[in-house]
């Protein structure tokens, strides 16, 4: 593997603490961008200046893209238990 591809959950405020360093690092694609308000992941990307494979708006699309290797979980506390554990056993990286 040459590139972790990772999909990013949840495109809030806390996003703009996160991504840089996957957007800086060399051996990480941004390939998904994950939110329930596609807009709000459409202007992330815009804002970040990449273009991710897709966009998705729910996560159970994310858990089922085989080309995703590892999530980044930037949701509300609250979900973050369920996420996690549907995350593993969809065999990704959280």
């Amino acid at each position: 593997m040459d590139k972790v591809r990772i999909a990013i959950v949840g495109c809030g405020n806390i996003s703009q603490m996160n991504v840089p360093g996957y957007l800086r690092h060399p051996n990480c694609e941004v390939y998904a961008l994950c939110d329930t308000v596609r807009a709000s992941a459409e202007a992330c990307a815009k804002k970040w200046g990449i273009t991710p494979t897709k966009i998705y708006t729910d996560y159970e699309h994310v858990l089922n893209d085989p080309n995703v290797d590892a999530v980044e979980l930037l949701t509300p506390n609250y979900l973050h238990a369920e996420q996690v554990i549907a995350g593993l056993e969809a065999g990704k990286h959280v």
